[in-house]
């Protein structure tokens, strides 16, 4: 049996950087989907340059897929980004990267959110799934919108 495939976005931001290392070691094949050719990381066994911004041209990078971790977006809410770039980002990307990977038939779709889309930057108190979100920058809003549109 060959080991599963992972495709990767985000696997040069601070998380994506970390399961690129941590994959390969529990037996997954990774295959990164990067915004620009760079350098192939030595942990991939493969890259795929392409747009998340126009999912439909990802089922090239998809085929042969058994999951996706979706680790890419748009973060720092402080960063000074309009609204529209997180919405299209984090959210118009993510959910149209979430159905190309259904069309494709891929098994699983690993989505990383951020407390953000549950509070600010820190919590007066204890978050619990019982809680209404309440977000209180564009990123964390572009990320609860991601959320829902993926449920």
């Amino acid at each position: 049996m060959s080991a599963p495939l992972v495709a990767l976005t985000g696997a040069t931001g601070f998380i994506g950087r970390h399961l690129l290392k941590e994959l390969p070691k529990r037996g997954y094949k990774i295959r990164v989907l990067l915004r620009r050719p760079t350098m192939l990381p030595p942990e991939a066994s493969g890259a795929v340059v392409g747009d998340l911004a126009a999912p439909r041209n990802m089922s090239d990078a998809l085929a042969g897929v058994d999951a996706v971790i979706h680790s890419a977006g748009l973060a720092h809410g402080m960063s000074g980004h309009p609204e529209d770039d997180y919405r299209a980002i984090n959210t118009e990307a993510t959910v149209g990267l979430a159905r190309a990977a259904a069309r494709a038939q891929v098994r699983r779709f690993v989505f990383l959110s951020s407390i953000r889309a549950q509070s600010g930057p820190v919590a007066s108190e204890v978050l619990t799934e019982d809680m209404e979100p309440r977000p209180t920058d564009a990123y964390g809003r572009s990320k609860l919108d991601a959320e829902r549109g993926l449920a």
